[in-house]
């Protein structure tokens, strides 16, 4: 089960609350056992204020959004919409209808249009992690790279697409790695610290 401020997603898997993965249904209840949801849902996702949340039913074309803050609700189409939601009080959260990630604001506003191959965590510090595959350079096992950067809640991208590999934290500095060394950063993509250390070293 999760705890997000008074509400549980209860399921035998943990965090995992897609049906795609684990074949269970997922609901929603609060501290006092009051059901929300029932558990009759294929996807259930809670923002981390839990002021938030969203579901959608076994094999429903929509997924649900509803806003306990506002008092409002609204859908997205679409099976695979997936969602990012902020850890702080970020305005917005990130949104995949399938391949692409974009921005939505709470109230179920487009902010940016999905564009983005990738968007591993929700917004700290009013930050998006957002990257592409990068098409000149692959694994050894024939997976692309990707270049990782930042967008902000506008969807202005405040740190280029650029960088290996990207830890942000709520914190307003940034663990980026370029070309194989690590270097700090801050959320302007002001370089802080650079040491020039391996990735193998790290």
């Amino acid at each position: 089960e999760t705890d997000h401020r008074g509400l549980f997603v209860p399921g035998n898997s943990g965090n995992n609350l897609e049906q795609d993965f684990t074949g269970e249904l997922f609901g929603l209840i609060d501290r006092t056992g009051y059901e929300v949801l029932p558990m009759a849902y294929e996807y259930v996702d809670l923002s981390f204020d839990g002021t938030m949340y969203c579901y959608r039913g076994v094999g429903e074309q929509v997924t649900h959004f509803v806003n306990r803050k506002s008092g409002t609700s609204f859908v997205i189409p679409g099976q695979h919409v997936h969602v990012r939601f902020p850890v702080d009080d970020t305005p917005c959260f990130g949104y995949s209808l399938g391949t692409r990630w974009g921005l939505m604001s709470r109230e179920g506003k487009v902010i940016l249009r999905p564009k983005y191959e990738g968007m591993p965590l929700g917004a700290r510090d009013g930050r998006f992690v957002v990257g592409n595959r990068d098409h000149t350079r692959r694994r050894k096992s024939g997976r692309y790279y990707y270049n990782w950067g930042m967008i902000n809640a506008k969807g202005r991208e405040v740190v280029p697409l650029m960088y290996d590999d990207m830890a942000c934290s709520g914190e307003p500095l940034v663990v980026a790695c370029y070309r194989g060394h690590y270097c700090v950063i801050d959320k302007e993509n002001r370089l802080v610290v650079a040491n020039g250390v391996s990735r193998g070293a790290v």
